[in-house]
């Protein structure tokens, strides 16, 4: 990266931050700086919140003592952990921190605390990655969330010691330089703590846990009920997260603002998540998201049905057409065949980490099966992976000049970006129902461009999608569509048909203007370390504008 360019983006990164977080990133000193120091340890659990039934998880070894995370597997010996795992990746070593596998049936408990053990004895206090504070909380609920079922007498103090060491260091170190998902897991875990250990110290972290994820409730809870992140993986994952409290709070006190709080954003983020969740049930994967890290919204409705004592899907599964205008989620069809379009924020404007450049790009499904996809997520690594999941190409969307829409960079890092300057959904003179969006994404460039998308739909039979691109000059535009890999493409001039792996027609895509269809292969990473081959299809032209173009989907056996 050029100096000047580096200077730029790091400069728009400061400017789009809170103050605070300024402040906190100033303050915070590196970990392996840290000196050991003096804390309370916390008294034994509480036994009246040993009835909660959270979820459980798999890790997922094809193998005893094999631990398998993001589809990379490898062996442990309980008797010399290696917990550095320098060989892998740095989020799969994260996964092995977390300690998700003491929630998996098909270890032993005996193994797990021998597992607790060796960790509190090869990683002292401050330790990089292991004492990270966002791998912190997510290991003190696993372990809290084993201990609970657990005899006091396997309780140890060696494990009880540590896991008041890691709640204490975590007071001293939350992420409040990071906010969004990562300070919200660090008040979990003080949550956890505060409510299933006894002490003094267990008095100030639930007090501390209270006061703050009141006002995060507020900040990061949209007015749909959707995470202000706007990623449906991290939607699911802060779904779980409130579900998770819930259980615990609404026993300690019951009455209390907090557990009232946390049951009205745990029913309108489990409705958001029922609604934006595709037919075939998996969610849409835009802005690093994919599937295989949170429960799948199948499993996330049960558990929130059981929670909430309450039957979320009575009244309208799949309903037809929603906009969720908050968080920018436009839902277009009902029953087997829906549309999801992204036409909103970027996300908070001081942390975009996961934004991608999938504004005004969707998904479809038709007759229950995915048929356009976006590319999804493969790692947290730098490299060309990152780079071109986070692109505008890798999704269904319209580049311009070859720019990027929003200016990502880096692993998490975004400067300029696109803003939705229209979003909603109207109804036609003949009644049907159509978006309309556009993003001001491309104003940047010398020539300013807008871009405008109508997609209209009848489910079951047809959708058009239709780009208006104003502005002047010559420009070189291209609309991608990318194909699910078990759609198969043949085409026939400008018509371009898709079929099923047994050979049936799916649909029919007829293109709208005159643009050169281009075919080329490209990949799918629907979960994390996954590299599926799949179709892209690129319509592009090289014209004056204002043009109009675009292309109409039309499912087989209507007319």
């Amino acid at each position: 990266m050029k100096l000047q360019q580096k200077l730029y983006h790091y400069g728009y990164a400061a400017f789009t931050l809170k103050p605070s977080q300024i402040y906190w990133y100033a303050l915070r000193r590196g970990l392996k700086d840290r000196k050991r120091y003096d804390f309370t340890v916390a008294q034994p659990l509480h036994a009246d919140v040993g009835s909660c039934e959270f979820l459980a998880y798999t890790m997922g070894a094809s193998q005893p003592q094999h631990f398998r995370f993001l589809n990379r597997e490898r062996a442990y010996d309980l008797d010399q952990m290696d917990w550095s795992a320098d060989e892998m990746p740095r989020l799969w070593r994260y996964n092995l921190h977390y300690f998700d596998y003491l929630q998996d049936t098909a270890l032993s408990d005996d193994d797990k605390r021998q597992l607790m053990t060796d960790w509190v004895r090869q990683n002292p206090v401050g330790s990089v990655t292991a004492w990270e504070p966002y791998t912190l909380s997510l290991r003190v609920v696993n372990w809290i969330k084993f201990l609970l079922t657990q005899d006091d007498a396997a309780i140890t103090p060696d494990i009880l010691g540590s896991l008041s060491q890691q709640v204490d260091w975590l007071t001293k170190n939350l992420e409040w330089h990071i906010l969004a998902n990562h300070l919200f897991k660090n008040l979990k875990a003080l949550v956890f703590a505060g409510c299933c250990l006894d002490g003094e110290a267990a008095k100030s972290w639930w007090a501390s846990a209270e006061k703050h994820t009141l006002k995060q409730l507020d900040e990061q809870t949209l007015s749909d009920g959707g995470h202000y992140e706007r990623s449906p993986m991290y939607h699911c994952l802060f779904l779980e997260d409130l579900l998770d409290m819930l259980q615990l709070v609404q026993r300690r006190s019951p009455d209390s603002v907090f557990a009232k709080r946390l049951r009205e954003r745990a029913t309108a983020a489990a409705l958001f998540l029922r609604d934006i969740t595709l037919p075939g049930g998996n969610i849409p994967l835009f802005n690093d998201a994919a599937f295989g890290i949170a429960p799948a919204p199948r499993v996330l409705m049960d558990y929130a049905n059981r929670v909430l004592n309450d039957d979320l899907d009575d009244t309208r599964h799949h309903p037809e057409h929603q906009a969720f205008l908050d968080s920018g989620y436009f839902v277009l069809g009902d029953g087997a065949d829906r549309m999801v379009i992204d036409c909103g924020e970027t996300g908070p404007r001081y942390q975009p980490g996961h934004t991608h450049c999938d504004t005004l790009s969707f998904e479809l499904t038709v007759a229950g099966a995915p048929l356009i996809v976006n590319s999804g997520t493969y790692d947290y690594e730098p490299g060309p992976r990152r780079t071109f999941d986070r692109s505008t190409q890798a999704h269904n969307t319209v580049r311009i000049d070859q720019q990027e829409q929003s200016e990502v960079w880096g692993l998490f890092r975004v400067a300029r970006r696109a803003r939705p300057v229209t979003a909603r959904l109207e109804t036609t003179r003949d009644g049907t129902i159509a978006f309309l969006g556009a993003h001001d994404g491309y104003q940047r460039l010398s020539s300013a461009v807008s871009h405008q998308r109508a997609v209209t739909c009848s489910p079951g039979k047809s959708w058009r999608v239709l780009d208006t691109l104003n502005g002047a000059g010559k420009h070189t535009l291209e609309s991608f569509i990318h194909l699910h890999p078990d759609v198969h493409l043949t085409t026939h001039d400008q018509r371009l048909i898709l079929t099923a792996p047994d050979g049936h027609t799916l649909a029919e895509i007829t293109v709208i203007g005159e643009v050169e269809v281009v075919v080329s292969e490209s990949v799918y990473h629907p979960e994390f370390g996954v590299e599926l081959p799949n179709t892209e299809i690129c319509l592009r032209m090289q014209t004056s504008l204002p043009v109009s173009f675009g292309y109409e989907i039309r499912v087989a056996g209507t007319n």
